[in-house]
């Protein structure tokens, strides 16, 4: 109730926890359910329904606490994860995406990426263990131990077979002093003739008797005779054992007493005693207290059976007195005969350590031999030790060196790395506490067989948990017998590198599961014979598989299993929880999901998760009937059947599914001898519709069992019930139905409500007359083992082994005994491990044991049984013994024997203290390849000298053990050139253990070491790549797996291309291993040209050992990389091409793909480029042409193939003319060509010819003349068109002779030309059409002569010729001219030449008129002028020259006026340049400052301007421009400007200039000032030179 309560509370503290976990599942269909399973351990575990009613995503919450939880799902019809694991809170949600099933099968491939690399390849081979007696036992008088044995405990020493010896004498006085049997104290007196206070006669004998003692009471006294062999190691013997003294015994004679003082376990005051002070425990009855304990009914539990008490107590006798009196172990509890535990329903026994109980079942007292019996009852004691004794730090050791770690999707919590290093299947399958368990239970019963799979679990018990304390499995020499062979098998099966699963059949149809295993395989004896694995469902649902090799042969690297799953059973993963690989002489290897890769998926629509219900009508009934002669009886008849009395079970269940099988069993409540002990009986049978043809369609329905047990005579008389009934149907599902006394105090968890039922227990009561509950017998003194190999010349472990045994049975009705049923007897071999055999199962058999026979020999007669067995090639050379043997007759009673004698060395420690602790080193950092055959060790202490050395060298993966041993010259011992080659690779153990010279224990001490003698081999993989071929740069994960020896070393992966050399190296990439698998990853690409390239991996171990380089060979190709595996892809790839015909277009091409010529290439991987060698024709290439496909796959490989091409033209010429125009030539005559008439003409290839009809033309043929063009092209195909030449001619008549033009004067008028003439191609004629005839008096002016000259076709040609007439000319018409004598020279000529004036005042030819030199009056001037025809022509004009006024003088009156002379007509003044309105009076009344100046005139209209005159400023302040002896005023100006020289020069030069240099004025001037016009000019800036006498100067004027 306690563990219960536990149980309950983790999982209410669980649910009250606030924080979630979400699952999410998206891609189910509407309406279904899926079950969601998080479980955190095998306690600890949630399920719930998800179910989606609109959408294809739904999710759930879970309430979880911080750490691993794996979640799982159960969807039927659906492919999914098979699970998911998170660490919470740092993961608060899952998703799952579930795909429908697709029905039509599944297939799974995992592929290992060399993870069995570090795996244990072989068994330790170990020497057996060397025991010395020392022969120093204490001697004692010869009467004392039998006078305390008759005074103290009323035991009575017998000569009457043997003669007790003092030894064996004192050696049984030692026991009793030993046990719970109190002595009488000083002077009790024991009377033989009343039998007061005589508690036995002991009679020694010297034969082999079962458990030691055969107890026979007579006349009320016991006696008890005993074998000598129970006294061999009674008391300790000082021994060494591999030179340690120590003290070694057995308690075989303690067992033999306590057998003795219990009466074999009837004598419960004794037994209870024992077990009470002795180990502080109970064995439980059938009680409230019980019921109390176990919150459940007291009828599901009874009493011990006496033989399994003392076996109990024996076991726990057999541990360090320390473990006896077990802290939480308080209660032993015995499950009724036949019945199982509810919550762990196949477990022989229950650890309950919460409730400091150990639960037994009756199949822990029948399902193996004794010693299984015995390693069960020490591995359930183990858990206690596991529970209260050991600490942390001992469990998380424990735990390290079996490779367990914390697995929540494994079913117990825990998984483990490890493969071999397991004494059992079960210490692998479970967890570090169950390894635990199991081991300790081999270290004291098979320490042989822990040996042989781990020394460093033997150890570790051995110094941790014993102390020192070791055992031995001793076995008489008579059970030996010796194997030879000179080939042993050490090892294991290979690790498994591969496994593939494949599913087929049809969704609604029964599915056949394939799995094929593969193995690593290093030699001839790394195979394996034959495996098994158990298959279950996320329901719980079982299936079990069984391999054999695949090619039939006894060892085999690939094994294969193939079995049947009914369409009804559950649909979805089913995983495995280990997977057992063995060969034929025992070497295992364990694989689970966590070494190995598994996935299988069975798509059931139809599937069946419930469990078969049952019906509460059970009905129990006596029959008499014939049946068949087995004890699982059917229904027979009298000529093939035996009359005989049955008990009839009937029973009904209900089930979806058509029934398989049910199982009922029987117990006997009470029984006609109350002290009879038998254990429970079975039978199993399918349903009677079992045999008919709808038994597989019987879906939904009730179904009904009968089921007999047939009663021969010899069974047990009494009360028969039905503990317990188990069912299993077709879909595999099973339930189970409890029968209680009391079903209200039978709990079933909410859990199991489908699975589980009970119901009110019910017997019946069977009567038989001669019941058997005597057990059968072996004769141990009669056991016989004789072997020889079977081939002796070079044994190979191949042994025919031929055993003889000698039994009987016994039964309280002499003469109606059931007689043997079957035999069965354990081997074992010198590695510890035990191969069983049985009559009746296969492994051996004896025509005198048929389990079919129902008439046996009814006596108590001894029989000799035969037994010639095989062993298998590569049996384990050395010695083998029988270590157990069971019997069991035909009324189901049981003889266990065991041979095994175990016995214990407690180690005797020196009194040396040492001064300096023991230390031990190898003296180097590692072992490793140069140093493994000459390795150097110092060991030492202080004081050391003189004392005795062990050293031990085994690795931890198994192999062969070094021992050294020797003496120490001084407090310290160098060991040079120990030779490790033997001793496997891996973490290796040097153990040195240091004794004094009596070889007692001073200390020791183990030091672990690296070896790895072996190069590194590295593997690597990329799931990304080489699963599925191809990758993009950013997805490359280069995953790596080594040696686990190997991490701590480096690794070097270097990529080039390929064909580079090392100087060409792309990419080098290193590091440090820290794991056994790492991954490379972020590797950039990019540099790596495109073409194949190679990954180099080379691993450096940590030992300094650099491995062979590993290649893998990829490729780079438009951005993605291809994985090729070790291999480089050099194969080319295979081109296939066919013939083909193209017809030219009318283009005169032809085009082929290079997909057209491809006949079904293929390549070894992908064909990456199909090029041909001409993808284009044209009429060049007529005829045949040889083409080839070039074929290039990805790696580059390339490889062609030729085919012909037949190029075709069957086009014709495409013709097109164009009417032309012949003009004729010259001659008259004129003709085309075809290239002329042609107007385009075209071919899809090319013209070979044109030809015309007619090509030549004359002057008879001018007009419309139709020919015909005709085409030929380069393939003589022909075609042709009209076109129509019009010849014509076109050329004009020539000119031979023409007149010039002539200009003539008018004096020159009459003029005689010559008449033009011409010629013509075909004739001409002249014609005058305008001017005037040869010798006219042609008119003045131009006159123009034209002439025609044509032909007969109207061509003509116009000649033109001018006679031009000048006329008189006179250049200008000359006015008279009137004129002031102040002005300068007057140009007559204005510009032309050929022109003279004559006259007064005018020199002959000059141009030049100066008035200043004539006086006033009229001149009379002639101009004559002479054109350029020759002609001269006159003018008279008449120059009048005008009288200037005196230039004034400006005299000022006042202030404020000035005035001139009043003689002249006009006045005008100007201020500053500027005229001065109305102020045109002689007097000027002065405003402003300024230079006035005035213009006078007189009565000819003359005019003169005074100088200026400065009123009020300089002349030159105000917009007056002084240069040199010039001043020009106003300056700027808008039109008038004045410019006054002060030189002395009377004639000056003035040129007014723009900025370009043009001139614009020119003037000669004798006056002082001079008045410039500047109005018609633009506003700008001009320049105004004054030149003369000693003035030259330029003066800027702005014009305004």
């Amino acid at each position: 109730m306690k563990k219960i309560l536990l149980i309950l509370l983790a999982f209410s503290n669980l649910c009250q926890a606030q924080d979630t976990l979400t699952v999410n599942v998206r891609g189910f269909s509407p309406g279904d359910s899926i079950r969601v399973i998080v479980q955190k351990s095998a306690e600890i575990q949630q399920q719930k329904w998800l179910t989606s009613n609109t959408d294809t995503f739904a999710s759930l919450n879970f309430p979880v606490d911080s750490g691993e939880w794996a979640v799982f799902l159960d969807a039927t019809g659906y492919y999914f994860s098979t699970a998911k694991t998170v660490l919470y809170p740092a993961v608060n949600s899952v998703n799952f995406l579930v795909t429908p099933a697709t029905g039509t099968g599944f297939k799974y491939t995992w592929q290992d990426d060399d993870s069995y690399v570090g795996h244990a390849t072989q068994v330790y081979i170990n020497e057996p263990t060397k025991i010395v007696v020392l022969n120093d036992t204490v001697s004692v008088p010869s009467d004392y131990s039998s006078i305390k044995l008759r005074n103290e405990y009323g035991v009575i020493l017998s000569d009457d077979d043997e003669t007790w010896s003092s030894d064996y004498s004192y050696r049984l006085y030692k026991m009793f002093e030993s046990l719970p049997s109190n002595p009488f104290g000083e002077g009790s007196k024991v009377d033989f003739e009343t039998g007061e206070n005589v508690t036995g006669v002991f009679i020694l004998s010297d034969t082999v008797l079962s458990s030691d003692l055969i107890i026979t009471t007579i006349n009320g006294v016991k006696y008890g005779r005993i074998s000598m062999d129970a006294f061999t190691y009674a008391n300790p013997q000082i021994v060494t054992t591999d030179g340690i003294k120590g003290k070694f015994y057995s308690k075989r004679l303690y067992h033999a007493v306590v057998n003795f003082l219990a009466e074999f376990g009837s004598n419960d005051d004794i037994v209870d005693w024992i077990a009470r002070e002795r180990f502080g425990v109970r064995f439980m009855k059938s009680d409230q207290e019980t019921e109390d304990l176990m919150n459940e009914d007291k009828s599901n539990f009874q009493e011990f059976f006496n033989s399994e008490k003392m076996e109990i107590l024996a076991m726990f006798e057999e541990l360090p007195e320390g473990f006896h009196k077990q802290d939480g172990l308080k209660y032993l509890v015995r499950r009724v005969n036949g019945q199982r535990n509810p919550t762990y329903r196949t477990a022989p026994a229950i650890a309950w350590t919460g409730l400091n109980t150990i639960e037994w079942m009756s199949i822990a007292f029948t399902s193996g031999d004794l010693n299984y019996l015995r390693r069960l009852i020490l591995h359930e004691k183990a858990h206690f030790l596991w529970e209260y004794s050991f600490d942390d730090s001992l469990r998380v050791n424990w735990a390290s060196i079996g490779g367990w770690f914390e697995d929540p999707t494994a079913a117990s919590g825990w998984s483990t790395s490890q493969t071999t290093a397991f004494v059992s299947a079960y210490a692998h399958l479970k967890n570090p506490n169950e390894d635990m368990a199991e081991s300790i239970s081999y270290y004291l019963t098979n320490p042989d067989a822990l040996l042989t799979v781990s020394v460093q679990k033997y150890e570790f018990i051995r110094d941790r948990i014993m102390h020192g304390t070791r055992y031995v499995a001793l076995i008489p020499d008579a059970l030996s017998f010796t194997v030879y062979n000179l080939f042993p098998d050490y090892t294991f099966p290979g690790k498994v590198t591969k496994l593939e699963t494949e599913v087929t059949g049809k969704d609604s149809a029964d599915k056949e599961v394939t799995v094929t295993v593969y193995l690593h395989q290093t030699d001839s004896f790394s195979g394996a014979a034959g495996g098994y694995c158990r298959m279950v469902s996320s329901v719980g649902t079982i299936h079990d598989m069984y391999f054999s090799t695949k090619n039939g042969q006894t060892l085999d690297s690939v094994l294969t299993g193939t079995t049947t799953f009914s369409k009804l059973e559950k649909s979805g993963y089913w995983n495995i929880a280990q997977l057992k690989i063995f060969d034929q002489v025992g070497n295992q290897r364990l694989e689970n999901t966590s070494t190995i890769g598994w996935k299988l998926f069975i798509d059931n629509p139809l599937e069946d998760v419930i469990p078969p219900k049952w019906q509460y009508d059970l009905q129990l009934d006596t029959v008499y009937d014939y049946f068949t002669s087995d004890y699982n009886a059917q229904l027979s008849d009298s000529i093939n059947g035996v009359y005989m009395k049955a008990v009839k079970a009937s029973y009904s269940i209900y089930d979806n599914s058509p029934m398989m099988r049910s199982i009922t069993r029987f117990f006997f409540p009470t029984l006609s001898n109350p002290l009879a002990q038998i254990y429970e009986k079975q039978i199993q049978g399918r349903p009677p519709s079992y045999d008919t043809t709808n038994w597989q369609e019987d879906y939904n329905s009730i179904k009904y069992f009968e089921q007999y047990l047939t009663i021969p005579d010899w069974f047990p008389s009494g009360y028969y019930a039905v503990p317990q009934i188990n069912f299993f149907d077709l879909a595999n599902n099973n339930s189970d139905t409890y029968f209680v006394n009391d079903t209200s105090d039978f709990n079933i968890r909410p859990s199991d409500t489908l699975s589980l039922f009970k119901d009110v227990r019910d017997s019946i009561y069977v009567y038989t007359p001669y019941p058997d509950y005597v057990k059968p017998e072996l004769d141990l003194n009669n056991i016989t083992i004789e072997a020889e190999p079977t081939n002796p010349k070079a044994p190979n472990g191949e042994t025919r082994v031929d055993i003889s045994l000698v039994a009987r049975d016994l039964s309280e009705y002499p003469g109606y005994e059931s007689g043997v049923y079957t035999v069965e007897f354990v081997l074992r071999d010198p590695l510890g491990r035990e191969h069983g055999f049985q009559t009746g199962n296969g492994t051996m058999n004896n025509p005198d044991l048929d389990i079919y026979d129902m008439n046996p020999d009814l006596d108590s007669n001894w029989r000799i049984y035969d037994f010639d067995l095989v062993l298998p090639v590569v049996s384990p050379p050395g010695k083998w013994v029988m270590s157990s043997a069971t019997i069991k007759d035909r009324a189901g009673n049981l003889k266990f024997y065991s041979f095994v004698e175990i016995v214990r060395f407690d180690i005797i420690e020196s009194d040396i203290a040492l001064d300096v602790a023991l230390h031990a080193e190898i003296l180097s950092d590692y072992v490793n390849a140069s140093n493994v055959d000459s390795i150097n060790a110092n060991i030492g202490c202080s004081p050391c000298k003189g004392l005795n050395y062990l050293l031990k060298i085994y690795s931890l993966n198994g192999g062969v053990v070094i021992q050294d041993t020797g003496v120490f010259p001084s407090d310290s011992i160098s060991l040079t050139g120990i030779n490790t080659s033997g001793v496997l690779d891996g973490h290796i153990i040097m153990s040195v253990q240091v004794t004094d010279d009596s070889s007692r224990l001073v200390a020791t001490k183990s030091t672990r070491y690296f070896k790895d003698a072996q190069y590194p081999n590295s593997y690597y993989t990329s799931s990304n790549i080489q699963s599925q071929g191809i990758s993009n740069f950013g997805n490359i994960i280069i995953q790596t797996n080594i040696q686990d020896v190997d991490v701590g070393g480096t690794y070097e992966l270097t990529v080039k291309n390929s064909g580079a050399t090392e100087a060409d190296t792309v990419i080098v990439v290193s590091g440090d291993i820290t794991s056994e698998n790492f991954n490379v990853v972020n590797i950039d690409y990019s540099s790596v040209n495109d073409g194949q390239f190679e990954m180099i991996l080379v691993v450096t171990d940590m030992v300094g050992n650099v491995g062979q380089p590993i290649t893998r060979y990829l490729l780079k190709r438009d951005g993605y990389i291809y994985d090729f595996g070790t291999n480089p892809d050099t194969t080319s790839p295979s081109v296939s091409v066919k013939n083909l015909t193209l017809n030219l277009d009318t283009a005169g091409n032809a085009s082929m793909t290079a997909e057209q010529l491809d006949n079904g290439s293929t390549d070894n991987w992908a064909i990456w480029e199909t090029t041909i060698s001409d993808t284009f024709f044209d009429c060049s290439m007529v005829g045949f042409d040889t083409v080839y496909l070039v074929v290039t796959d990805i790696s580059g490989n390339v490889d062609s193939a030729s085919a012909v091409i037949t190029v075709q033209d069957t086009i014709k010429p495409t013709v097109l003319t164009q009417n032309l125009t012949v003009s004729l030539d010259a001659s008259g005559a004129g003709s085309v060509t075809a290239t002329q008439v042609d107007n385009g003409s075209t071919d899809n290839c090319s013209i070979a010819s044109r030809t015309l009809s007619k090509t030549s033309f004359d002057c008879s043929e001018v007009g419309a003349n139709t020919i015909y063009l005709i085409v030929t092209d380069v393939n003589g195909n022909i075609d042709s068109t009209s076109a129509v030449i019009t010849v014509q001619d076109t050329i004009k008549p020539t000119v031979v002779t023409t007149p010039s033009d002539i200009a003539l004067g008018y004096c020159d008028a009459t003029y005689t030309y010559a008449i033009p003439t011409g010629d013509d191609n075909c004739g001409v004629t002249v014609t005058q059409i305008a001017g005037l005839p040869p010798g006219s008096t042609f008119p003045v002016g131009l006159t123009v002569n034209t002439f025609e000259i044509s032909d007969p076709s109207g061509n003509t040609v116009t000649i033109t010729f001018t006679v031009d007439i000048r006329a008189r000319y006179m250049p200008f018409a000359t006015p008279d001219i009137s004129i002031c004598n102040n002005n300068n020279k007057l140009d007559l000529s204005k510009g032309f030449d050929n022109i003279i004036f004559v006259g007064s005042g005018v020199e002959a030819n000059v141009k030049f008129f100066n008035p200043n030199s004539l006086e006033p009056g009229s001149y009379n001037i002639t101009a004559e002028f002479t054109d350029s025809m020759g002609c001269v022509s006159t003018e008279q004009f008449v120059i009048e020259i005008r009288s200037t006024p005196v230039v004034p003088e400006i005299i000022r009156l006042a202030s404020d006026q000035i005035l001139v002379a009043q003689s002249y007509k006009s006045y005008q003044w100007f201020r500053n340049g500027e005229e001065l309105v109305r102020e045109d009076k002689h007097l000027l009344r002065v405003h402003e400052l300024g230079i006035y100046s005035v213009l006078v005139g007189n009565d000819e209209n003359c005019f003169e301007a005074s100088e200026g005159y400065g009123f009020g400023i300089p002349v030159n302040e105000e917009n007056v421009t002084n240069q040199g002896l010039v001043k020009v005023f106003p300056n700027p100006t808008r039109d008038m400007v004045f410019v006054q020289i002060n030189d002395e020069v009377e004639f000056h030069l003035l040129t007014l200039a723009d900025a370009v240099g043009n001139k614009l004025i020119e003037q000669e001037t004798s006056t002082k000032v001079v008045k410039l016009d500047l109005t018609l000019l633009a506003p700008g800036t001009y320049y105004l030179n004054i030149l003369g006498g000693s003035t030259n100067e330029t003066v800027t004027i702005i014009r305004l």
